[in-house]
């Protein structure tokens, strides 16, 4: 675990309240603790959070950000749904307006080591780096077939704070316009290291989480 890792004040399968009550958020008590990353060695997991073997040999680099969502965000441990970054000002990487919504979207999975849901305002993790679970399309379709080792998106859904295809990955689709085949190859989410068929909906996926900025 690196030097870093010590000034977090909660861990994998976890959440903060670091008593914030304001509405814009500038008295947050650690708001500097916002964007901060860690690494710890990949470990398989009983019941979302107990540590038991090593799994891959890689590390997960997590990252803390705040959920401005408005609503409480699911439980990774249960939907590992990958979440986008507001894009406002000095919060990008930082905090969290909801769910990916948008198709190929720089996107993030929730902390699967979380079994509880994610209160509005309150610090969490996301992994930006490493073997993390992610969650298939609900629907028994092509968006489900996926290779070991085939670059992921996040898929596009009807509203970020909540809809039956948000923040789900699809394997990563090289063909289209310009403007579109750049979006799948700048915001692929990482690299699958369990296939799925069309029946696997709603199946939790490792991914290799490996392609953090744009």
């Amino acid at each position: 675990m690196s030097q870093q890792a010590s000034l977090v004040p909660f861990g994998p399968g976890q959440t903060f309240d670091d008593l914030e009550t304001d509405t814009d958020l500038t008295t947050a008590a650690l708001a500097s603790l916002e964007g901060h990353e860690f690494e710890v060695e990949d470990y398989e997991a009983v019941s979302g959070a107990t540590p038991v073997a090593r799994r891959t040999g890689f590390v997960r680099r997590y990252r803390v950000v705040r959920n401005v969502s408005g609503v409480s965000l699911v439980a990774g441990s249960t939907s590992p749904l990958l979440v986008e970054f507001a894009t406002t000002a000095g919060n990008y990487g930082r905090r969290i307006i909801g769910y990916n919504a948008t198709l190929a979207r720089k996107c993030y999975p929730i902390d699967d080591r979380l079994t509880a849901t994610v209160t509005n305002n309150y610090l969490f993790l996301i992994c930006v780096g490493g073997p993390h679970l992610c969650q298939t399309h609900p629907v028994g379709d092509g968006t489900n077939v996926i290779a070991v080792g085939e670059k992921i998106v996040g898929e596009t859904a009807a509203a970020s704070t909540f809809s039956t295809t948000a923040g789900r990955i699809v394997p990563i689709t090289l063909s289209g316009a310009t403007t579109a085949l750049a979006s799948q190859i700048m915001g692929y989410v990482g690299h699958a290291l369990t296939a799925r068929t069309t029946a696997n909906t709603n199946t939790n996926t490792l991914v290799l989480i490996e392609h953090r900025w744009p």
